[in-house]
């Protein structure tokens, strides 16, 4: 009877070294599942956040080369920095993004000054999603 008895343990011993592998291997799929579900959320919240910059420059670019414009200050939406009063920006409150203008020095130019719109060489629009904030610069 002894022996039976050890048939029975060493069977059960088997079947608990079985289900612990299958257990660690469950757990290592769902850990790794949710990691790249994890970053896959912050490549939507970081591509949402370029598009967002990207639809900044197009909108301004848009403004700019068809709306007939000759100053810089009869561009929309533009705000004025209170933290810097020698320059503002364009936002839009449907897109969350901020373009700024830049002259040929690389200076800011105020987006309700008299200067021309011919004075712009490039735009920067940082676009914001989440805690993702994204920038791209175009050259005019």
């Amino acid at each position: 009877m002894s022996k039976k008895i050890k048939y029975k343990a060493s069977a059960l011993i088997i079947t608990m070294i079985i289900l612990g592998i299958m257990l660690i291997t469950a757990l290592s799929a769902s850990i790794v599942s949710i990691r790249e579900k994890k970053a896959s959320m912050g490549e939507n919240i970081s591509g949402q956040a370029f598009q967002d910059a990207q639809s900044g420059v197009e909108l301004v670019m848009r403004n700019i080369l068809t709306g007939g414009l000759t100053t810089v200050s009869q561009l929309s939406n533009c705000e004025k920095n209170t933290s810097s009063p020698n320059y503002g920006f364009i936002v839009d409150t449907s897109v969350p993004y901020i373009v700024e203008l830049e002259d040929v020095s690389g200076n800011k130019i105020n987006c309700d000054s008299a200067a021309l719109i011919s004075s712009i060489a490039s735009l920067k629009s940082a676009g914001t999603s989440g805690d993702s904030q994204r920038a791209i610069q175009a050259i005019r």
